[in-house]
């Protein structure tokens, strides 16, 4: 029974590869070789106003340098927050300075979070319990019984100690 559920996994993951290959979408990749709650990646937050062809200038001035994106986006009363994390960190910062695209960086942890009801609430309530506010909160990976998120925060070392037991290794590209 074990056995088949793998080969049945295993099927699902390569059909999802393949639909991914076909769609043209590169899905960032589990990291094995870096330590838990390294923070080796930055996120990037792009206000905007919200209005038709926003996100497109954003998203089309990356892409014209070959930035690959991993991307959330919310709109509301007239502003919105583009949120995302780059395939070339480097690249991106240089192209949003010279189109004049103002932005904010934060260093990232990952964080697994089971899939049930509370676990959200328990993690956040750990960091509020602290002080320690979210600047980023990036659902990146999904899998059947839990996901992994891009945490932004505003004291990442008290973050890492509240949330140490949830620490994971994610990388982009």
């Amino acid at each position: 029974m074990v056995a088949e559920g793998r080969r049945r996994d295993s099927k699902l993951d390569s059909l999802r590869e393949r639909l991914q290959d076909w769609v043209g979408v590169r899905p960032p990749k589990q990291s094995s070789n870096a330590a838990k709650g390294v923070i080796a990646v930055n996120g990037f937050v792009v206000e905007v106003e919200n209005r038709p062809g926003e996100l497109v200038r954003v998203t089309e001035t990356l892409a014209a340098r070959g930035v690959n994106l991993l991307l959330y986006s919310l709109g509301l009363d007239g502003r919105g927050d583009v949120v995302f994390l780059a395939s070339d960190e480097e690249t991106t910062r240089s192209t949003l300075r010279d189109a004049g695209i103002s932005f904010r960086e934060f260093p990232l942890m990952f964080i697994r979070i089971e899939d049930r009801p509370g676990q959200v609430a328990a993690a956040s309530r750990k960091l509020a319990d602290e002080a320690v506010n979210i600047e980023i909160w990036l659902p990146v990976d999904t899998r059947k019984e839990s996901f992994t998120v891009a945490l932004g925060v505003d004291n990442t070392e008290i973050a890492q100690k509240v949330l140490s037991d949830q620490l994971t290794t994610f990388s982009y590209m």
